[in-house]
């Protein structure tokens, strides 16, 4: 009976993931895909891109153009919040990555790549 609950968890959690491209995802979506967790991102609107680790315990460190930066990252509603940035919602892009969204419609960061664990070393 254990193993049918599990699976049927395993399967909840990955129907959340691989959503279609424009889905917003809520807030306990948004902390499973990014909690314990290295983002590799690129900036759409500046001229940056870099790595972020959201460590489980609400830590967030990385690098962005190759400068090493760190902070705390939480939930907040339905939108991810980072100490050195902003609030934004999370819209899925259909391919496994994501939108950080600003104002309900402006695409601002596009998560490509998410990797478990800390990888930015």
């Amino acid at each position: 009976m254990k193993l049918s609950y599990i699976a049927t968890g395993i399967a909840l959690f990955a129907a959340s993931l691989s959503a279609s491209a424009g889905d917003f995802m809520n807030g306990e979506q948004i902390k499973a895909a990014v909690s314990g967790k290295t983002m590799t991102w690129s900036h759409m609107i500046k001229s940056k891109s870099g790595k972020s680790y959201y460590a489980e315990d609400g830590k967030v460190t990385g690098v962005a153009n190759g400068t090493p930066r760190e902070g705390t990252w939480s939930i907040e509603g339905d939108n991810l919040c980072v100490s050195y940035g902003s609030c934004l919602a999370i819209e899925t892009d259909g391919e496994g990555g994501f939108y950080k969204v600003k104002n309900g419609s402006k695409r601002v960061v596009h998560i490509k790549l998410i990797e478990e664990g800390n990888t930015v070393n």
